[in-house]
C-alpha cells in the first residue's frame, strides 16, 4: 500500500506496479477523487484493471464507467450512492436484489478483522448465500456467486468455477440438496480437497446403510 498524495504520484504507482507484473491496482476509500480518477486514467492506459473500495466522492456509476471492474464491501456502495446514513444498515438486502435485478455481477465473500469479530474466515460464508436468497436471487445463483462467478472474474471460467472434465476443482459435500433450501449449504458432511477425499465418519456409515436398502429391495 503506498501514500499517494498527488495526481502524478498516482500516476507513477500505477507504472511501478505494472512494471513489477501486476494483476490489478487497488484504491481504498480515503484516496482524494482527482488521485482516484489519475490512477484509473493511468491503469486503463496499460490495460490493468483496477479494483477495490468505492471512494465517498466518485458514485458507483462512474468509477464503473471508467473501467473500475469490481467494488469491494456494500459500504462503499452506500456512500457513493446515497447520503441517508440510516439507508447505509437498513436497505442493504434491497440494495442486493436490486443490483440483481439490474444485471449487477456479484462476488460472495467479505473481510474479516479483530474490528468485526463476527466475522470469522471461512465460516462467514456458509451463512452469506442465505442473505442473498434472501434479497431475491435463487439458491443456484446464490452458489454461483461464490464459485462461477469469481472464476469469471478472474478470466479463468475454462478451469474454475464449475464441475467439469479437466477443470481443477475442491469439492464440498452437503448432505441435503441446497437448490431446494439454501440452508443446506450449512450441512457439510466431507471436503475433497487435492485429489484426497475427507468424510465424516457419521455420514459414511449412513451411505452405507443407503446403498445397503437399495441392494435388499
Amino acid at each position: 500500500m503506498q501514500n499517494i498524495k498527488t495526481k502524478d504520484q498516482g500516476r507513477e504507482a500505477v507504472r511501478k506496479m505494472v512494471a513489477k507484473g501486476v494483476d490489478y491496482i487497488k484504491i481504498y476509500t480515503n484516496i482524494p477523487k482527482n488521485i482516484a480518477l489519475a490512477i484509473m486514467d493511468e491503469a486503463k492506459n496499460f490495460d490493468v484493471p483496477v479494483v477495490g473500495h468505492l471512494t465517498a466522492c466518485i458514485r458507483a456509476i462512474d468509477a464503473s464507467n471508467l473501467g473500475m471492474k469490481s467494488m469491494e464491501h456494500l459500504n462503499g456502495i452506500f456512500i457513493a450512492t446515497s447520503t441517508i446514513e440510516e439507508e447505509f444498515h437498513l436497505n442493504a438486502i434491497s440494495l442486493i436484489g436490486k443490483m440483481n435485478t439490474a444485471g449487477v455481477p456479484i462476488l460472495a465473500g467479505s473481510d474479516s478483522a479483530f474490528l468485526m469479530p463476527n466475522m470469522i474466515y471461512g465460516v462467514a460464508l456458509h451463512y452469506e448465500p442465505q442473505l442473498l436468497v434472501k434479497a431475491g436471487l435463487t439458491p443456484l445463483k446464490a452458489l454461483q456467486e461464490a464459485t462461477l462467478n469469481p472464476a469469471k472474474y478472474l478470466n479463468q471460467e475454462h478451469e474454475l468455477g464449475t464441475v467439469e472434465d479437466w477443470k481443477i476443482a475442491d469439492l464440498v459435500i452437503i448432505k441435503d440438496n441446497p437448490l431446494e433450501d439454501i440452508k443446506n449449504r450449512t450441512l457439510t458432511s466431507g471436503v475433497g480437497f487435492d485429489g484426497k477425499l475427507w468424510i465424516e465418519i457419521s455420514w459414511i456409515n449412513q451411505l452405507r446403510h443407503m446403498i445397503l436398502h437399495q441392494k435388499l429391495r
